[in-house]
């Protein structure tokens, strides 16, 4: 038997199952949001957004600054449409900015 690499087995082990898939997507988005985010502000409003959560299409963005949610729903579809970009399809459908004191 040969050695097989995590590259292929990975996405046969995810293919294999319809709620690891699911939770695979979710981590994706998350991380992907994350990182858009941090590519979008460099300077420290960045720090005041954190991702939240991602459940059927809708990314929800928590943050402690009314400035960054201002700014950040300015930005949103420009945002859910690069992430989608990135995704290879429209998974992102709605995007929400709450604001926790």
């Amino acid at each position: 038997m040969g050695v097989q690499s995590i590259g292929g087995l990975l996405p046969k082990a995810i293919e294999s199952s319809s709620a690891h898939r699911e939770q695979f997507l979710v981590a994706r988005v998350v991380h992907l949001a994350g990182e858009a985010v941090q590519r979008l502000w460099p300077d420290e409003r960045a720090s005041y957004v954190k991702v939240a959560s991602f459940t059927r299409g809708e990314l929800i963005f928590d943050t402690s600054s009314g400035a960054a949610a201002q700014q950040l729903r300015l930005q949103a579809m420009w945002l859910q449409n690069a992430l989608n970009h990135e995704l290879g399809a429209k998974v992102i459908v709605k995007i929400t900015v709450r604001v926790a004191m």
